[in-house]
């Protein structure tokens, strides 16, 4: 496996998603994904997400987020609040976010969730292309079933050029249903102002291993 796959991120003149780094006032940014995956018994194992932000001020960013699974066990809809913390100018950033909305679930029950996050980001200047890397981490809970998680993704980036970037991914999560891990290299190639297409597999680290394939497009504005 050669040297791009080792790196990991996302980068454009800063991360494609706010995270660490707080929506410039004004910007948008919409991402649509889907992962296409199957278990053990041919089952879908995958994914779909929208996912938006918006400035609304220098220092504060909101966004919302639709997913659900692909087997249909269950899906959220969420909206979340994004506030950077110390030195905006300071080479380490850090961002707190909370995320309020529903999960619904294939026996036909809606609930409330709530999502804390926390989100850490440094650009770097490389030998070989600059990048930044970052770390996002949520804890969530469904409020009137036993249902909680928490996630963390780390990811480290390069950009080569200015219209492409190398994406690798290290995903964990925690949840009712286990404990995974997934390894997630993507290619992301702007094809016109404002608007990238990406395409991208997927490893499962743990337990029943297997392969997946996510395309997505991002647009910001």
């Amino acid at each position: 496996m050669g040297p791009w796959f080792v790196l990991l991120l996302i980068c454009l003149a800063g991360p494609i998603h706010a995270g660490a780094w707080p929506r410039e006032s004004g910007k948008a940014f919409i991402a649509a994904s889907a992962n296409f995956s199957q278990d053990g018994t041919g089952a879908a194992d995958g994914y779909q997400s929208l996912y938006a932000e918006y400035g609304v001020t220098p220092r504060l960013t909101f966004g919302a987020k639709l997913w659900r699974r692909a087997d249909g066990r269950h899906g959220d809809a969420m909206a979340f609040a994004l506030y950077p913390l110390g030195d905006p100018g300071g080479a380490h950033k850090f961002a707190i976010g909370l995320g309020a909305g529903a999960r619904h679930f294939s026996d036909g029950r809606t609930l409330p969730i709530l999502v804390p996050q926390f989100h850490w980001g440094k650009g770097f200047e490389g030998g070989i292309a600059p990048g930044w890397m970052s770390l996002s981490v949520e804890v969530g809970r469904a409020f009137g079933a036993d249902d909680r998680w928490a996630k963390a993704d780390f990811t480290f980036g390069l950009k080569p050029d200015d219209k492409t970037h190398l994406i690798l991914q290290l995903r964990a999560y925690d949840e009712p249903t286990g404990k995974v891990g997934y390894f997630a290299p993507s290619y992301v190639r702007q094809i016109r102002k404002g608007v990238h297409l990406e395409a991208g597999m997927t490893w499962r680290m743990k337990g029943d291993n297997r392969l997946g394939v996510s395309l997505g497009s991002w647009i910001d504005f």
